[in-house]
């Protein structure tokens, strides 16, 4: 064999267990995303049976800007020492404000918790969205609360510019 055909076949070879390599890969890849979509068909359908005896509430609320505002967690019922989760929902962002028995950093200063509600010290324009109030108890029953929340902000008028 000559040098030059070595080396094509060598290339050739290594091209054939490199496809190979994407293969097997791309089996693993689409094995896990099967997986993922049973997971997220899961637990699409099971928080609907988890909630279908608990009670889920939405309601809207117009509050005034830098005033504070207690936000109510409906979902909540005593007896039990459920896992209590907060998020705000605006637009597709979605930001955890009480999570793993604490207030995440953006609202420990801004915020107070309780079992039934958060307290917002002050609101502002940018807290306007949705807030969500997530309560696993035993069993992991879940049952959830959501308050869409607009800030009545005052309007702002535009000044006059004296014309010369």
């Amino acid at each position: 064999m000559t040098p030059e055909f070595q080396s094509k076949g060598g290339i050739l070879s290594k091209a054939c267990d490199y496809i190979q390599e994407l293969r097997q890969s791309n089996l693993r890849l689409s094995e896990e995303l099967q997986g993922l979509d049973q997971l997220q068909m899961d637990t699409r359908s099971a928080p609907a049976a988890a909630l279908a005896g608990a009670q889920v509430t939405s309601e809207d609320r117009e509050v005034p800007e830098h005033k504070p505002v207690d936000i109510p967690c409906a979902a909540f019922r005593s007896g039990s020492s459920p896992r209590i989760e907060w998020k705000f929902q605006r637009g597709s962002s979605l930001v955890l404000i009480y999570y793993g028995g604490q207030l995440t950093e953006p609202y420990r200063d801004r915020v107070q918790f309780s079992r039934t509600s958060i307290r917002f010290q002050s609101v502002t324009r940018e807290d306007s969205g949705k807030y969500i109030c997530e309560v696993v108890g035993d069993g992991s029953s879940i049952a959830k609360s959501e308050v869409n929340s607009s800030c009545r902000c005052p309007l702002s008028l535009p000044i006059p510019v004296p014309v010369p």
